[in-house]
């Protein structure tokens, strides 16, 4: 009798993972202050739709904390698309000009988003939770807001890689090599130095920003 050779099907495809738009956490902690955990700027409808449905969920919280400690950052236009949900006013566009590469001109940084039907949180705190970890795109959010005087920073400096980079393959290693400058107008620039938070946290950050929020309310 003649045996049949089966062979089965292998897939080398790795599973997807469902990033769901960068944002990890979103919920209504104590004394109504809205928490938004955000761990990589990804900037696609998916993740425009996740963040409006996180600040639908956060809409009517007395505080915002948008907390990106974790946030290696990614594609800067999520940032832009998420300030035009904070910002009234859009003059914080124009604080940061690049020039890439190449270029001879500085040209306007920040991607200018101006519309958008989620929900706007213009008058009322907003608080950034930063670390050593906070990077790229999530360092320029964190920095605009602290320019602009729109928001508290808190937590520990952020690592001072702001400039957008190229990666480099030689043999056994590989380097990230910057090809663009980002400044303010004024020429300050976070690259290796990073954003010093107005409120630096040690242990249970989390717990620390919610108790310095009510205490500012004057609620503790």
């Amino acid at each position: 009798m003649k045996e049949v050779e089966t062979k089965e099907s292998i897939s080398h495809e790795r599973p997807k993972v469902n990033t769901n738009g960068g944002f990890a956490e979103v919920r209504l902690l104590r004394g109504n202050i809205g928490y938004l955990k955000w761990n990589s700027f990804i900037a696609d409808d998916h993740s425009f739709k996740k963040f409006i449905a996180a600040a639908t969920f956060l809409q009517g919280c007395e505080s915002l904390i948008i907390d990106i400690s974790q946030c290696g950052g990614g594609d800067g236009r999520m940032g832009g698309f998420v300030n035009q949900h904070l910002y009234e006013d859009a003059s914080y566009q124009d604080l940061l000009s690049k020039k890439c590469g190449g270029e001879t001109d500085w040209h306007q940084s920040e991607v200018p988003y101006n519309y958008s039907d989620g929900p706007k949180f213009y008058d009322i705190p907003v608080f950034i939770m930063v670390s050593e970890r906070t990077a790229s795109a999530a360092e320029y959010f964190a920095f605009i807001a602290q320019e602009m005087k729109r928001a508290t920073i808190l937590g520990a400096k952020t690592a001072g890689a702001g400039n957008p980079v190229t990666m480099v393959n030689f043999d056994n290693y590989f380097a990230y090599i910057p090809i663009c400058q980002i400044t303010t107008k004024s020429g300050k620039s976070i690259e290796g130095v990073g954003v010093t938070p107005d409120v630096k946290l040690t242990e249970n950050r989390l717990e620390e920003t919610i108790n310095y929020i009510l205490t500012k309310r004057g609620q503790q």
